[in-house]
């Protein structure tokens, strides 16, 4: 049976989570890049604006969704 150490199982998880970082963060460079092509030239500003201030709406309001949806369960 093959078993493996902490140190192995720590290792994992550091690259694990490197990776999932670097995914998040080209997700969001390649998004915020790609959305400013969707709005028409006359309302790319206004759009852009609009779309990040809904993102840091949803990111202030996340952790209060994840409680209640943890008290629910």
């Amino acid at each position: 049976m093959l078993t493996l150490s902490t140190q192995a199982l720590y290792w994992v998880t550091v690259v694990l989570s490197n990776v999932g970082k670097f995914g998040i963060s080209a997700a969001f460079a390649i998004i915020y890049v790609w959305s400013a092509e969707l709005f028409p030239t006359q309302v790319r500003s206004s759009g852009i604006g609009s779309s990040s201030m809904m993102a840091r709406v949803g990111g202030m309001v996340c952790p209060y969704i994840a409680d209640l949806v943890s008290k629910a369960g």
